[in-house]
């Protein structure tokens, strides 16, 4: 499900062109290949998911917000960050390649800053024509997401057992997505008591009708499933 939603979803990549496209919702998808490699390495964070990554990759987010008044969500997977961007019309069209190196260089630089060591994010455009593939696009990271938990989390339960990691991974393999939460509960992991922020992501987005408070909010319960989509519908109006 996930291979077939990411090709799916692929074939809206910006590849080519001098401006985006009019009339369509543009999201920024920002990675870091090396961020795993540096947090469980060098900085020896706890594995799989230590709080204080939760709260960096958060605060990188807000920054991007705060220098993007024109982004009303963002979502914020394990490694990952998605920014929605309001949809752009024919008299507000802007430039890829400054969106992309704007957004991953200044991703880049506040989370290097935070952890004290490189890390550097790639960024992928998405040029969504309807509202309906935004939301799949967030419900598939959503999604991602939640698989990714769960992964690691049971990865985390064979290696207290003895398991070593390749051998761990092979075995998740064969296990497949759809029955990994089903072993997990088998092994003696309560699904339910992982963490939100863990398994359905975090959203930041801008209070509505708040007066004096804080005009971002961090929302770390975020709705999973058809109550996502419906909740992201309010920032595609």
């Amino acid at each position: 499900m996930f291979r077939i939603t990411e090709q799916r979803l692929s074939s809206f990549v910006f590849l080519e062109g001098l401006t985006l496209l009019p009339e369509t919702h543009t999201v920024v998808r920002l990675s870091s290949p090396n961020l795993q490699a540096v947090i469980s390495g060098k900085l020896g964070y706890e594995y799989p998911f230590d709080p204080r990554l939760g709260k960096q990759l958060v605060k990188t987010a807000s920054q991007l917000m705060a220098e993007n008044a024109s982004v009303p969500f963002v979502f914020v997977g394990r490694t990952e960050i998605s920014m929605l961007f309001e949809q752009d019309t024919h008299r507000n069209r802007r430039s890829p390649w400054t969106l992309i190196g704007g957004t991953a260089g200044l991703a880049s630089a506040r989370l290097s800053l935070l952890l004290g060591e490189a890390v550097i994010f790639q960024a992928a455009i998405y040029q969504l024509p309807t509202t309906e593939l935004v939301e799949e696009y967030f419900a598939w990271q959503q999604a991602s997401t939640r698989l990714s938990a769960l992964t690691e989390h049971y990865v985390q339960t064979l290696r207290q057992r003895g398991v070593e990691l390749g051998s761990a991974r092979q075995m998740i393999e064969e296990i497949g997505p759809d029955d990994i939460g089903k072993t997990l509960e088998e092994n003696g992991v309560d699904v339910e008591q992982i963490p939100t922020w863990q398994k359905d992501g975090t959203g930041l987005y801008r209070q509505q009708d708040g007066i004096g408070g804080t005009p971002l909010l961090v929302d770390v319960k975020l709705p999973n499933g058809d109550d996502f989509r419906r909740f992201l519908q309010r920032f595609l109006q």
